[in-house]
């Protein structure tokens, strides 16, 4: 399914982006936002990391949904998945 077909919808999402980053402190350091999904390379705690996903994705799925006047429900497969990047020192 297509979560990011307009510009209008990758918009908002990065207005998320930034609205969820400023409430939860964290570095974002690069971030792709593809057809179907996006990538963030985000430094920070791992619970705030958490709610920070959780957040940006439920306020997401609602606007898509108020966009698209479709109902509810998930637009998400599955959990996100995070991988641990370590710095070098």
């Amino acid at each position: 399914m297509r979560i990011f077909n307009s510009d209008e919808l990758k918009e908002h999402f990065l207005d998320l982006i930034e609205r969820y980053k400023a409430k939860y402190h964290l570095k974002i350091y690069h971030y792709a936002i593809m057809t179907m999904h996006f990538h963030l390379a985000i430094e920070g705690d791992i619970q705030e990391i958490s709610a920070f996903v959780s957040g940006l994705s439920s306020r997401y799925t609602i606007h898509y949904h108020k966009f698209y006047d479709n109902g509810h429900g998930s637009i998400w497969q599955g959990r996100y998945k995070s991988i641990l990047v370590q710095k070098e020192h």
